[in-house]
């Protein structure tokens, strides 16, 4: 999150809505699969002279996704939080 900055919250509503998630329904495969591949594609992203828009449009679309939730899955989400 490198990317964030001095705005970066490690506790923020989206972070814990994506460790809720990873918690209650990511495997544990796929959770070894994530922690393999991300940091290659973090590497990635950083070595593009447009990194900032890359990180940009990845912040805008997990707003966009996270704050579309349907309304009961955010009931069922606030509850464990």
């Amino acid at each position: 999150m490198r990317y964030m900055q001095e705005k970066f919250d490690d506790n923020c509503y989206e972070l814990k809505v994506l460790r809720w998630f990873r918690d209650n329904f990511v495997s544990t495969d796929d959770k070894n699969h994530y922690y393999d591949v991300a940091p290659k594609i973090v590497e990635a992203i950083g070595k593009e002279i447009d990194s900032n828009l890359i990180y940009n449009y990845i912040c805008n679309t997990l707003h966009l996704y996270l704050y579309n939730f349907p309304f009961e899955i955010q009931n069922f989400h606030h509850k464990f939080l």
